[in-house]
């Protein structure tokens, strides 16, 4: 996340280290950072089977059980954690609605926010979602767009994106420096629905930074798409952003 990681043990235990200020790590409680791993609270008689996806600026984690019950800790002042609050919370708290998830991913800035892709392949997000609706604290399907049923979900700053079960990538949120890499760049510009990444399908699987987007093909190729102010779309481009995916480069020599 933004300053804390967390990791799933082998027995089903989720261990988290880092900055605690939001109540990050899970422990019970809220203060000080911790260079040594924090067991969860919360979770006790919980398999877990996944955790979310952590994203570049997320100071709230989540964890999917075996049966699909959700469970989130960390910051939640604007509902990301899915229980009907919008308070910070220091342990494991289940998200409301007994929907069953496969995948799920956090995100957001100042505020915060939440998105899983259930088992039947609904998108779902909460908290100040990148839809650009308004903030809700309990799950909210998202309709329309391109590409469901879904298999995976990655949130970013203000956008996010999702993978189809079909292999292709869609993209919501912010069209700021092209990261939904549908041929768009514009900052006023929010797409409220999955949609569809130029370029194709094929992909195994997604993940999105601060103002990008990746994908994983099948054959070990990359394409990238959004921000390159810093050459973060790994691609021999002068412009600073590129709204169409761009295969990454990878040095061969030795």
């Amino acid at each position: 996340g933004a300053a804390h990681t967390c990791a799933l043990g082998e027995s089903g235990t989720v261990y988290c280290w880092g900055a605690n200020d939001r109540g990050q790590l899970g422990s019970g409680t809220v203060g000080a950072s911790q260079v040594l791993s924090k067991r969860v609270t919360g979770l006790d008689g919980v398999a877990v089977a996944a955790l979310a996806d952590l994203g570049p600026t997320a100071n709230h984690t989540c964890a999917v059980a075996s049966g699909g019950a959700l469970y989130c800790w960390g910051a939640g002042t604007t509902g990301q954690l899915g229980d009907g609050s919008q308070l910070d919370r220091p342990r494991a708290a289940r998200v409301s609605g007994g929907i069953a998830f496969e995948r799920a991913a956090t995100g957001g800035e100042t505020t915060g926010s939440t998105c899983g892709v259930a088992t039947s392949g609904a998108l779902y997000c909460w908290g100040d979602p990148p839809t650009g609706a308004r903030a809700v604290a309990v799950p909210g399907a998202v309709d329309g767009g391109d590409g469901a049923p879904y298999a995976a979900v990655s949130v970013g700053q203000t956008h996010a994106c999702v993978l189809a079960r079909s292999g292709g990538v869609s993209c919501l949120g912010s069209a700021a420096d092209g990261r939904l890499g549908a041929g768009v760049v514009d900052a006023g510009v929010v797409v409220p629905a999955p949609q569809l990444v130029l370029g194709g399908g094929g992909y195994l699987q997604v993940r999105v930074g601060t103002d990008i987007g990746l994908g994983l093909l099948g054959g070990g190729a990359v394409r990238a798409w959004g921000g390159n102010r810093d050459g973060q779309l790994g691609a021999a481009l002068e412009q600073t952003e590129s709204a169409i995916p761009r295969a990454v480069v990878f040095e061969t020599g030795g």
